[in-house]
């Protein structure tokens, strides 16, 4: 169950008009304040699916570059030449869930965040197989993340990639929100029928 606020309308309305034109969304708030609802809702009821598809990675320290290559190469198909993309006619979003989570290696980088990066600056990245070298150039996708702010228990995303980025801060719900949504969450899980309501 999805429970609309006035915060996650303004939210959702923002993401879309952004994604739809084409520009690059970072989400910054802490958990439980709707960041991937909003992506999830308009990627689901607000943008047209013969338009767009989509591509979720969530990502863990453990989370490697190798490992975000392989998820988003695997929704591309190849164009022409170096050239990946959507099929014909459609416009792929990724969206990167926890986007400050990966550790760093021990010269203090994060590999996934620096594939990003080049995904942003490049728009593509370099292949590492022996029987594939060469830049490939990644055409018709949109990123868009979601990740908690900076603090002694996570790194800092370098501004190198946040540089790409429109973001947005999404505070904590207010008091009368919360109150909102858990009633209505009460409200539905005592009404549904068979429920036991003694």
């Amino acid at each position: 169950i999805i429970v609309p606020t006035a915060d996650s309308a303004c939210y959702s309305h923002l993401a879309r008009f952004l994604v739809q034109n084409g520009e690059p969304l970072m989400l910054t708030g802490e958990t439980g304040t709707g960041k991937t609802l909003v992506y999830k809702t308009i990627m689901t009821k607000e943008l047209d699916s013969s338009l767009y598809t989509n591509c979720f990675v969530q990502f863990s320290a453990q989370t490697t570059a190798n490992q975000l290559k392989t998820i988003i190469e695997r929704r591309v198909d190849r164009r022409s030449g170096r050239k990946y993309g959507p099929p014909m006619g459609k416009q792929m979003v990724i969206l990167v869930d926890d986007l400050g989570m990966p550790d760093a290696d021990q010269y203090g980088c994060q590999p996934p965040i620096e594939l990003l990066r080049q995904l942003c600056s490049g728009g593509g990245w370099y292949a590492t197989l022996k029987n594939d070298v060469g830049f490939k150039q990644l055409i018709n996708c949109i990123l868009v993340g979601a990740m908690q702010p900076a603090d002694a228990g996570r790194p800092t995303v370098t501004n190198r990639l946040l540089r790409h980025f429109h973001n947005v801060y999404v505070p904590p719900h207010s008091p009368e929100t919360l109150k909102k949504i858990f009633s209505r969450l009460l409200d539905w899980t005592i009404f549904q029928p068979g429920m036991n309501t003694s």
